[in-house]
């Protein structure tokens, strides 16, 4: 259950996304629409396990690009956005093709549920520059990267739990040091009260599904970086000191021959 409704979710978010962009002109759950949605706002998908049936579904049916390599998250923005611009647009109405050219100026959305602590410490490293702007040594003004948001199990969380000395420690960790500038927003799910439709009729089912809606989504939040997001909405960035504040770029990690090193990673 959880993986599909995860899933599910994934695809609402383009849904939702590419209809913004859009006007709301893509309101059809049709196969046309998946392909333009991707135009839109394309998905990279990658799981390690992933079955060929699966595999034909994801990018025949809701034409998701999945991917054939693992980068262990550390793929950044800027090669998704090459190889989205290699792909000819659809020959649809304007309204849509115009929006091919919009990856450029476009939030990323990591959607990264449940995934090992590991693999959030790669993307933070990959794309460091993004969250913490360099600043320009000419007019001493930050250079902004595009804006940064995760969808994933709670960094605060991680932050309260984490009791172990050697993964604080650890130099290619970085979700440690970036808790204090990230904003999160927790991802509930609420019962609705007693949990029953109204009238009292399929409530058992109403309470179940809510159940695999909470282990689907358990302890997951909204990540985001204020401090890519802008000046007046900057978090733990001190105006006298500048750049001096912000954590350094943790080490870049690499697996390790010794599979069990690696932990869930792999």
């Amino acid at each position: 259950q959880s993986p599909m409704l995860q899933l599910a979710c994934l695809l609402l978010l383009r849904r939702s996304a590419a209809n913004a962009a859009a006007d709301n002109s893509l309101n059809q759950s049709t196969t046309d629409d998946f392909e333009l949605e991707q135009q839109c706002v394309p998905i990279y998908y990658y799981e390690p396990f992933i079955l060929p049936v699966e595999k034909e579904m994801l990018e025949e049916t809701f034409h998701v690009h999945v991917l054939e390599s693992n980068d262990m998250g550390k793929r950044t923005v800027e090669s998704m956005r090459q190889q989205h611009q290699s792909i000819p647009p659809l020959s649809k109405p304007t309204t849509h093709t115009a929006l091919h050219s919009n990856f450029n100026h476009a939030h990323t959305l990591f959607y990264m549920p449940h995934c090992p602590m590991r693999l959030y410490c790669n993307v933070l490293h990959a794309h460091w520059d993004h969250i913490f702007p360099t600043i320009d040594d000419d007019n001493k003004s930050p250079i902004m990267e595009e804006p940064l948001v995760i969808f994933g199990n709670s960094f605060c969380a991680y932050e309260e739990r984490t009791i172990s000395s050697e993964k604080r420690a650890d130099p290619s960790n970085g979700v440690f040091s970036i808790v204090p500038f990230a904003r999160e927003v927790s991802v509930g799910v609420s019962n609705a009260g007693s949990g029953r439709l109204n009238g009292g009729y399929g409530g058992d089912i109403v309470v179940d599904e809510l159940r695999h809606l909470g282990v689907a989504f358990n302890d997951c939040s909204v990540i985001s970086f204020p401090l890519s997001g802008g000046e007046d909405d900057c978090v733990g960035r001190d105006e006298k000191k500048g750049k001096e504040k912000w954590p350094d770029r943790p080490e870049e990690w690499f697996a390790s021959e010794d599979v069990e090193k690696n932990g869930e990673l792999m």
